[in-house]
């Protein structure tokens, strides 16, 4: 039974051009802002290794990293999903030190 065939990643286009991961990342996002200089025979070279490599960007993997979703807005699900997880330690502190607090009360026998 052969192997299953392995996604190409950017890693790999990184291993074939010799260049590096931020490199690879600026040629498939196209950037050429002032802050990215990009030789064109170093473009040429990542350009070439993906085609020979027969690399496809994963869309799924592109959605995580950005902060927007496909229709330009902002990605609720992942920013509440974030927002839960930050939240959750808080309330069980929280619930746990009010019954501690609740609970030296009685001990002492403050009356209200």
């Amino acid at each position: 039974m052969p192997a299953a065939l392995r996604r190409v990643t950017q890693r790999d286009i990184t291993l074939v051009a010799g260049v590096s991961q931020a490199t690879v990342s600026s040629v498939l996002n196209n950037r050429a802002d002032a802050d990215v200089r990009i030789a064109p025979e170093t473009r040429e070279r990542v350009l070439q290794a993906i085609a020979d490599t027969g690399y496809v960007a994963d869309s799924v993997a592109r959605r995580l990293a950005s902060r927007f979703d496909a229709y330009g807005g902002p990605m609720w699900n992942v920013q509440l999903a974030a927002a839960s997880m930050t939240a959750l330690p808080v309330l069980v502190v929280f619930v746990v030190a009010q019954k501690q607090f609740v609970e030296g009360l009685a001990h002492t026998g403050l009356k209200g």
